[in-house]
């Protein structure tokens, strides 16, 4: 039997504009994907944004040596992604207290 344990991720509209932005300003308009295919996977942020409205988003990280994905032992976080990680949370930060 199939149990429902997980909310759908859904983002809002303001929240989804702002971290949009945010991340536009950081690393152009063009690496922006608005609308990703939508993922069976769960995600337990799901249960926060069902008691505060926000925004998830993913950081393209890419495909790790010889493609390993997310949760594979022998995947291999892309280091160099982490000024532009940072930079967007400041970036975010800016625009949320203007």
């Amino acid at each position: 039997m199939y149990e429902r344990s997980y909310p759908r991720t859904i983002n809002e509209e303001g929240a989804k504009k702002g971290a949009a932005s945010a991340a536009a300003d950081v690393s152009g308009v063009d690496k922006i994907v608005h609308n990703p295919t939508p993922s069976m996977g769960a995600e337990d942020f799901a249960f926060m944004l069902n008691e505060k409205p926000g925004c998830y988003v993913w950081l393209g990280n890419g495909p790790g040596i010889s493609g390993c994905m997310l949760h594979n032992p022998n995947y291999d976080f892309n280091d160099d992604i982490l000024t532009v990680g940072a930079s967007y949370w400041a970036r975010l930060v800016e625009l949320e207290l203007a």
